[in-house]
């Protein structure tokens, strides 16, 4: 698979694994290689230019380090991620209901607290935006601009406008 932008000048082309893994990716000609356990699990990335940082897994499969950025995750009882956090530049904090609703994210980097009740998004107590089948509604100063997303047949948004 590859694509060329010619405005942008940029090229990309992947290559993959019989399982379907990224083996290597080629961006504008410097080529990455794509290492993985036996359990089709992303170890590392080498050659590239590209993150090279190894990358860990829990028994369920979650990722709980992220090579390309330095971030750990953990988990909850519903493998959702409670915390993901890169000292002195990420700490969030999440928090579910019983079902695995997100209800709460912190950012205990700046201290924001953002609420997730039934499609409506309150950050630090003001409502932002509210979700509908249409789109979303968010809030701008006080004023509400609506977004209307065009979807295919199985839901997935094709255009927002």
């Amino acid at each position: 698979m590859s694509g060329v932008s010619t405005t942008a000048g940029m090229s990309e082309s992947l290559s993959y694994d019989v399982m379907g893994n990224i083996a290597t990716m080629n961006r504008d000609g410097v080529v990455g290689t794509y290492n993985y356990s036996t359990v089709n699990r992303l170890d590392n990335i080498s050659g590239g230019g590209l993150a090279t940082g190894l990358y860990g897994y829990d028994i369920n499969g979650n990722a709980t380090t992220d090579g390309r950025t330095g971030v750990s995750l953990d988990y909850n009882h519903l493998n959702l991620p409670v915390k993901a956090i890169k000292t002195g530049q990420v700490n969030l904090n999440y928090v579910y209901d019983a079902t695995g609703n997100k209800l709460r994210k912190l950012n205990g980097m700046n201290g924001t607290v953002r609420h997730y009740i039934d499609g409506i998004e309150y950050q630090n107590n003001t409502l932002e935006i509210i979700h509908t089948d249409e789109g979303t509604a968010r809030n701008n100063a006080g004023t509400f601009t609506y977004e209307y997303n065009l979807s295919d047949h199985h839901g997935n948004v094709r255009y927002s406008f």
